[in-house]
C-alpha cells in the first residue's frame, strides 16, 4: 500500500471516529433531555394528581382568648388544599382582621402541615354605656361587646357618642376627647398597679376619675393627667391625715392649682 493510500485510510477512519463521538453525544443529550423530561413530568404528576402536598395538618400556637378552630375558620385555611399553592399573604391577612389577634406569621411544614403563630389582643377596659359594654385593649381597640362588664378590667363610662367598629380604634364625635389619652392614662394606672383608681368616666367635655374612698377627681386633659392622679392622692392622704372629708370633688380645671370641693358644695357627680 502507497504512502498515499496509507494517509487515506487514516484520514477515514478520524472521520468514522468523529461521526461516533457526534454520535454518542446525540445520544447522551438524548437520554439527558428525557431524564430531565420524566423527572419534570413526575414532579408535575406529584403535585397536580396526588395528596403528597396535600393540607392535613395547621398547628395554632399562641392562641389563649380564642379558640384554634376560630382562627382557622376566619384563616381561609382549608385541609386538602395544596400547599404549594396557598397565599400565605392571604392567610395571614385573613387571621389579622380578627379584633383578637395582634400579629400572625405563618410557616409551610412540608410536605402536609402548615403553622399558625398568633400574638392575641387582651381585654383591659370595659367601655360602658347606657345600652353596651365593650371590650378594648391598652391601644384602644375594641374586641367584642359582651352583655357583663369584665371584672379585671378598667371600667370607663360614657355617653357621649362615639364611633366604634371591632378592631379599629375608638372616636368620639362632636366632643373634644381624645381618647388616645384616656387610653395610655388608663395603661399608666395599670402598670403602676394604682389600685385606689376606682373607675374613669368621660361626660361632655369633661374626664373624671372616681377613687377608693367617694373622692371625684375632675382632671385637666391639657395638662399632664398621669401627675393628676398621684397629686390626687397625697392631697386625700393628707386630709385624712387631718381628718378632714374626702369624699369630695378635686377639680384641676379652675386654675395653675387643683380645687378642693365638699360633696355638698359640688354640682359634679358620678352616678353609679
Amino acid at each position: 500500500m502507497s504512502e498515499f493510500e496509507v494517509s487515506r485510510e487514516a484520514l477515514r477512519r478520524k472521520r468514522e471516529e468523529k461521526r461516533k463521538i457526534r454520535r454518542r453525544k446525540k445520544i447522551r443529550k438524548l437520554l439527558v433531555s428525557m431524564t430531565v423530561f420524566l423527572a419534570l413530568a413526575g414532579i408535575y404528576y406529584t403535585v397536580y394528581y396526588t395528596d403528597f402536598f396535600s393540607l392535613e395538618e395547621i398547628l395554632v400556637e399562641g392562641n389563649h382568648e380564642l379558640s384554634p378552630d376560630e382562627i382557622i375558620s376566619d384563616s381561609g385555611l382549608r385541609k386538602g388544599e395544596n400547599l404549594l399553592f396557598i397565599n400565605k399573604k392571604g392567610i395571614v391577612d385573613n387571621i389579622n382582621q380578627i379584633p383578637y389577634i395582634k400579629e400572625t406569621v405563618i410557616k409551610k411544614k412540608y410536605p402536609d402541615g402548615m403553622a399558625v403563630s398568633v400574638v392575641e389582643r387582651t381585654a383591659e377596659i370595659s367601655l360602658k354605656t347606657s345600652n353596651e359594654i365593650i371590650l378594648l385593649d391598652f391601644e384602644g381597640i375594641p374586641l367584642e361587646a359582651v352583655d357583663e362588664i369584665n371584672e379585671e378590667s378598667m371600667v370607663v363610662e360614657t355617653d357621649n357618642i362615639y364611633e366604634c367598629e371591632m378592631g379599629r380604634a375608638v372616636l368620639f364625635e362632636e366632643n373634644n376627647i381624645s381618647f388616645d389619652l384616656i387610653v395610655d392614662l388608663m395603661y399608666y394606672i395599670s402598670l403602676n398597679e394604682m389600685v385606689y383608681v376606682n373607675k374613669l368616666k368621660i361626660s361632655g367635655d369633661d374626664v373624671y376619675v372616681l377613687l377608693d374612698g367617694g373622692t371625684l377627681v375632675k382632671l385637666d386633659q391639657d395638662k399632664d393627667m398621669k401627675y393628676q392622679l398621684v397629686f390626687s392622692k397625697n392631697i386625700i392622704d393628707e386630709r385624712t391625715d387631718k381628718n378632714q372629708d374626702i369624699d369630695g370633688l378635686i377639680d384641676y380645671t379652675k386654675g395653675e392649682n387643683p380645687v378642693y370641693i365638699s360633696s355638698e358644695d359640688s354640682e359634679d357627680r358620678f352616678e353609679e
